[in-house]
C-alpha cells in the first residue's frame, strides 16, 4: 500500500494545480517544495516544518493542497462506520442514482431484514429511510455508501436547496486518487487547522482548481472548508449540503486555532499551518504551545524569507525541517519557468530578485561622523540612566532623539521643512528650531551632573541643524540618482509619514525630474508593500520597519541605500548578520545547499556598533514608559478619579501616541477590500492605518459622527431616522436602570442567566462601552431580558422592532465604513473613483472629520491613565 507521500505525489502527477486557470504545479522549484512538504509530513509521529518562500502565493496554495489530499487519504471512516454511527430518528442525506450526484433529506428509521419487518437499531439486510409524505425508501447494502449524516438545520424532507453534483468530485477521486466508487468518502474524520488572513484565504480558495482528464474542479468541491471568526462562528466556502465538519478549518487568529485544536468532539486534528508573517507575528506568544502538541502529525509555519519573524522562528525550533529560498538554494533548484503565466511570472520575478539582487550604498560625508554619532548616543544613554527623574528630562530625551533621527534621514533642507510647517502644509509636526529651543530650556533645569552631557547633545544637534539648513547631501544624492536611472517604477523608503509630502514637493519642483514618465511610490518602512516588483528601491537611510528590511527585501533586484558615514557601520554590521543568517538557513535546509560563507572583518570595533544598537533598543523601551508617565500629570490621576484601565500603547507615525482600553475597537483601513475593519485593541499590529475623528469633535466615534450628521442633514431615509432612535432604546433603558439601582454588570449578567439567557459580565461591559461600537445584542432575547429586568413593558412589547432597527443601523454603519475606506484610499492613491453610493454623498464630510495615522509600534500593557487620554491620538511632546 502506498504511503501518504507516494499517494499524494501520484495524484499531483495526474493533475495540474492552477490559480485562476494558470498552471503552477509544473515549476521545478514548486515540485521541490511539494516534495519537501510531503517528505516531512509523516516522517515522524510529530513533524515541524519552517517554510521561508519567495513571497508567491503558490507556496501556500500547494501547502493547502497537500493538507487537503492528506486528510482525504488519512481518513479512516468507512461506510460501515458511518452506518454504525446512526441512531433511528437521525436526519441523513441519501445520494441516489447511478452516479450518486443527487441528494435528498430523509429520516433514518433503522434496519430491517424484509419489507414487512418493523425497523430495528440492529444491523440488518436493508436500511429504511422515511421521507414523510414522499414515502419510504429501502436500501440494499450496495447502496449504503450513498448515506451521509445530515447536520444542517432544515426540517424539510426533500431535496430543496441541495444542488445536484456535476460528477467532477467522483471523477477526481477515481481518476486522480485511484479510488473505487465504494471507497469515495462522503465524510472525512480528520481536519487541518490553517491560520491565515481572510483576504489571503479568499484569494486562494476562490481561484484554486485542479485540471485533469479535460475537467476542472475546485478544492471546495472536493472537501468542506470553512473560515472561523471564532471557534463557534463558521462561514463555509463552497457547497457542503450535509453540513459535515470541515476538513480545512481556516481562521485569522492563533487563539481561535487553539480553540479548534483543543476541541475533542468531531474530527481528529492532524495538522496546523500558520501562513504569513503577520499571522506568525500576531500569534507569537501562543504558537509555542501549539507547535509542540504531540497529537499533531504536522505543523508548518510559512512566510516570505524576508519576513521579520523568519530568523527567530527557525532559531527557536532547532529540530524543525527547513525549506528556505536563499540565493544559494535557488541557484541549485531553479531553472527557467516551465510555463509562463501570470502566477509563474510573479514567482520568477521574485526568484530573480533574490538571485540577482544588488544592494548599492552611496556613502556621504557629514559633519556628524561616526565618532560624533557615538558621542551623541553615549551622552543620551548617560542622561537616560541617571536616577534624576523629571518630565523635562523625559521631554529632552524624546526631542533630542527625534531631532537626530530627522537629521540622519532627511532628504530635504531644514529650511524647506520649516517653511511648509509655517505655511500649515505639514500638520502635527514641530519645527526643528523650536525643538532645539525647547531642549535647551529643559537642560537649564538639570542638575550639574547632567549639564555637561546635555550641552554635548545640544552642540551636536545645533551643528547638524546648521549644516543641513540650506542644503542636504541626501537630497542632492537622491536627485542625481534619479536623473541617471532608466527605472520607471521606483520606491523611495522614508522613516516618517510626513516625509512623503515633503519628498513629493521636493521632487515635483525639480525641473529635471518633474516631467519624467515614471511612477514613484514614496512610502514608510511600515507601509511598504512587498508584493510589488519595483525596478529600483531607494532607502534614504539605514531604515527598517515591520514591512521593510533593505537586506531581506525581495521587491526589486536593484536597491540603493543613501547613507552618511555614521550610518555605514551599522549597515555593514547588519549585512554581516544577514549573511550569517543565510548561511545558517543553508546549513539547516532539508535539501542540501553548498555556500561559500566567510566571516568578514569590520573596519571599526564591533563592540562599538553593538553598544550603539543597545542604546537605541533601551531608548525605545524608555519612550514607551515615558508616554504613560507623561499623561499622568493631572489632578484627576493624582486623586485616582476618572482613570481607565488600558491594555495597549500605540505610537503613530505622527509621533503621537494612543492608550487603548480593553473593549475598544479601532477603525483600521483595509486597502485590499477598500473598506474599514473594526479591530479589537489586542489585535492591532505595527503598520495598521487607523482612522480617528478629529479631536475637536465631541463624538470620538467617526462612524457615529457621520451617521448623526447624515440624519441631521436629511441624507438618509425616514426609515433610517426612525431605526436610529429605536436601535438605541435598549441601551438607554439598561444604562438608566443601572444608574438608578446602582447595579453592576456582573449583577445584570447573573439576573439574565437566572432567566435562561447565557451572557457574560464582559458582554454587558462591551454593551455599555461606546468605544466597542455595539449596535445591538447578538440575540433578540437579550433585549427582552433587559426590558424584563428594567420593568419596561413597552420595550418588551417592541423588542423585535428594536432588534430589527439595530440591523438597519448596523448595515448603514458598514456602508459608512466602506465609504470612509474608499475616500481615504482615494486621497492616498489619487484615485477618486467612488465605488459606494454613500461615498459621493459624504466624501467631503469624511475628509473634514477623519484623522488617519499609522501604527509605528504597539506594546501591550496592564496599566491606568486618565480617562480623557484614552482611545485617541495625543501628543506627549
Amino acid at each position: 500500500m502506498d504511503t501518504i507521500r507516494d499517494a499524494v505525489e501520484k495524484a499531483l502527477q495526474k493533475c495540474d494545480v492552477c490559480m485562476a486557470g494558470n498552471i503552477i504545479s509544473r515549476e521545478r522549484l514548486l515540485r521541490a517544495y511539494s516534495d519537501f512538504v510531503l517528505s516531512t509530513m509523516e516522517k515522524e509521529k510529530h513533524n515541524v516544518g519552517m517554510i521561508l518562500h519567495t513571497g508567491s502565493a503558490c507556496f501556500d496554495v500547494l501547502l493547502i493542497v497537500c493538507a487537503a489530499l492528506s486528510n482525504i487519504l488519512y481518513n479512516q471512516t468507512a461506510t460501515d462506520d458511518v452506518i454504525a454511527s446512526l441512531t433511528p430518528g437521525d436526519k441523513v442525506l441519501y445520494y441516489s442514482g447511478k452516479e450518486k450526484t443527487r441528494a435528498q433529506r430523509y429520516t433514518f428509521c433503522g434496519f430491517v431484514n424484509s419489507y414487512d419487518d418493523p425497523p430495528s437499531d440492529k444491523i440488518g439486510e436493508l436500511i429504511l429511510l422515511d421521507q414523510g409524505k414522499n414515502g419510504k425508501t429501502y436500501l440494499m447494502k450496495k447502496n449504503w455508501s450513498g448515506i451521509v449524516p445530515y447536520f444542517g438545520e432544515s426540517a424539510s424532507l426533500d431535496g430543496k436547496g441541495i444542488r445536484k453534483e456535476n460528477g467532477k468530485r467522483k471523477s477526481f477521486f477515481c481518476d486522480v486518487l485511484g479510488m473505487k466508487d465504494s471507497e469515495i468518502p462522503r465524510t472525512i474524520d480528520t481536519s487541518t487547522v490553517v491560520v491565515m488572513s481572510k483576504e489571503d484565504a479568499d484569494n486562494i480558495l476562490n481561484r484554486l482548481t485542479f485540471w485533469f482528464s479535460n475537467m476542472k474542479v475546485g478544492l471546495t468541491e472536493l472537501v468542506p472548508i470553512s473560515y472561523y471568526t471564532d471557534a463557534d462562528q463558521e462561514y463555509p466556502y463552497g457547497n457542503n449540503p450535509a453540513k459535515t465538519e470541515p476538513v480545512i478549518k481556516i481562521t485569522g487568529k492563533v487563539s481561535v486555532a487553539r480553540s479548534l485544536l483543543l476541541d475533542r468532539s468531531g474530527n481528529r486534528n492532524i495538522g496546523l499551518m500558520v501562513l504569513g508573517d503577520e499571522a506568525v507575528r500576531r500569534g507569537e506568544s501562543e504558537l509555542p504551545e501549539l507547535i509542540e502538541r504531540k497529537s499533531l502529525q504536522y505543523v508548518y509555519l510559512s512566510m516570505p524569507i524576508g519576513s521579520e519573524s523568519s530568523e527567530k522562528m527557525v532559531d527557536c525550533y532547532s529540530s524543525a525541517a527547513v525549506f528556505a529560498c536563499t540565493k544559494d538554494f535557488l541557484l541549485c533548484n531553479y531553472v527557467n519557468a516551465a510555463i509562463s503565466n501570470q502566477e509563474t511570472d510573479i514567482l520568477n520575478a521574485q526568484i530573480d530578485a533574490i538571485i540577482d539582487k544588488e544592494i548599492t550604498t552611496i556613502v556621504l560625508p557629514s559633519l556628524i561622523n561616526w565618532e560624533t554619532y557615538k558621542e551623541f548616543k553615549n551622552a543620551m544613554y548617560f542622561i537616560k540612566s541617571e536616577e534624576y527623574s523629571t518630565d523635562k528630562k523625559d521631554e529632552f530625551i524624546i526631542h533630542a532623539y527625534s531631532l537626530m533621527k530627522l537629521f540622519m534621514t532627511a532628504a530635504f533642507s531644514i529650511r524647506y521643512m520649516e517653511k511648509l510647517i509655517d505655511d500649515s502644509e505639514l500638520e502635527n509636526v514641530i519645527k526643528p528650531d523650536e525643538r532645539l529651543t525647547q531642549i535647551t530650556e529643559y537642560s537649564h533645569t538639570f542638575p550639574d551632573c547632567l549639564k555637561s552631557k546635555a550641552e554635548t547633545i545640544i552642540n551636536i544637534l545645533e551643528i547638524a541643524y546648521l549644516s543641513f539648513f540650506d542644503k542636504n547631501p541626501k537630497e542632492k544624492a537622491l536627485k542625481e540618482l534619479l536623473e541617471k536611472t532608466s527605472a520607471t517604477y521606483i520606491a523611495i523608503v522614508v522613516p516618517k509619514a510626513y516625509y512623503i509630502k515633503l519628498m513629493q514637493r521636493v521632487l515635483s519642483e525639480d525641473e529635471k525630474l518633474c516631467n519624467r514618465d515614471w511612477r514613484i511610490d514614496i512610502v514608510t518602512a511600515n507601509r511598504f508593500d512587498n508584493s510589488n516588483m519595483y525596478d529600483l528601491i531607494i532607502a534614504i537611510g539605514n531604515i527598517t520597519g515591520n514591512r521593510f528590511d533593505i537586506l531581506r527585501c525581495q521587491a526589486s533586484k536593484n536597491i540603493t541605500a543613501i547613507l552618511y558615514e555614521a550610518e555605514k557601520h551599522q549597515f555593514h554590521r547588519n549585512e554581516k548578520r544577514f549573511k550569517s543568517v543565510e548561511h545558517m538557513l543553508n546549513q539547516r535546509s532539508a535539501i542540501h545547499v553548498d555556500d561559500d560563507y566567510e566571516n568578514e572583518s569590520s573596519d571599526v570595533d564591533e563592540s562599538e556598533i553593538a553598544t550603539v544598537e543597545k542604546i537605541d533598543d533601551e531608548l525605545s523601551e524608555y519612550f514607551d514608559s515615558v508616554a504613560i508617565k507623561a499623561v499622568r500629570n493631572s489632578a484627576d490621576y493624582a486623586s485616582r478619579r476618572n482613570v481607565a484601565d488600558i491594555v495597549a500603547v500605540a505610537k503613530f507615525d505622527t509621533d503621537e501616541v494612543a492608550f487603548f482600553t480593553k473593549n475598544y475597537k479601532a477603525y483600521v483601513l483595509d486597502d485590499l477590500e477598500h473598506t474599514i475593519k473594526e479591530v479589537p485593541a489586542d489585535s492591532i499590529v505595527e503598520g495598521d492605518t487607523i482612522v480617528f475623528t478629529r479631536s475637536n469633535s465631541r463624538t470620538r466615534d467617526i462612524v457615529e459622527k457621520l451617521l448623526r450628521d447624515m440624519i441631521t442633514n436629511n441624507l438618509v431615509s425616514d426609515n433610517v431616522k426612525v431605526a436610529y432612535k429605536q436601535s438605541r432604546r435598549w441601551k438607554t433603558v439598561l444604562i438608566d436602570y443601572m444608574n438608578n439601582t446602582g447595579s453592576t454588570p456582573v449583577e445584570i449578567a447573573n439576573q439574565m442567566i437566572k432567566n435562561g439567557v447565557t451572557v457574560q459580565e464582559h458582554t454587558i461591559k462591551s454593551w455599555l462601552d461606546e468605544e466597542a461600537h455595539t449596535v445591538r445584542p447578538k440575540k433578540l432575547d437579550s433585549i427582552q431580558q433587559i426590558a424584563l429586568i428594567a420593568g419596561d413593558e413597552d420595550l418588551f412589547d417592541h423588542a423585535e422592532e428594536c432588534f430589527a432597527a439595530g440591523g438597519v443601523i448596523y448595515k448603514i454603519r458598514r456602508q459608512i465604513l466602506t465609504a470612509i475606506g474608499q475616500t481615504i484610499l482615494g486621497e492616498i492613491t489619487g484615485n477618486d473613483e467612488q465605488l459606494n453610493p454613500i461615498t459621493a454623498t459624504i466624501a467631503d464630510r469624511i475628509k473634514e472629520s477623519a484623522v488617519v495615522v499609522q501604527v509605528e509600534s504597539i506594546s501591550f500593557v496592564n496599566d491606568t491613565v486618565p480617562l480623557n487620554s484614552i482611545n485617541r491620538p495625543i501628543s506627549i511632546d
